[in-house]
């Protein structure tokens, strides 16, 4: 877990209803989500070799 975001709270703010759910969604996804880079997911011939 990172710094600055506090799960517990946060996820207690988000049954209050649906704006309080959609800034949980938002808070955890800025902590816990990273953009795609190069080399995420599979090499082609991986995917090709499970084909």
């Amino acid at each position: 877990m990172t710094q600055g975001f506090d799960l517990v709270a946060s996820l207690a703010r988000g049954v209050d209803g649906r704006s309080g759910a959609w800034n949980f969604i938002q808070d955890f996804a800025a902590h816990w989500v990273r953009g795609l880079e190069d080399g995420d997911g599979w090499a082609e011939a991986d995917l090709l070799a499970a084909e």
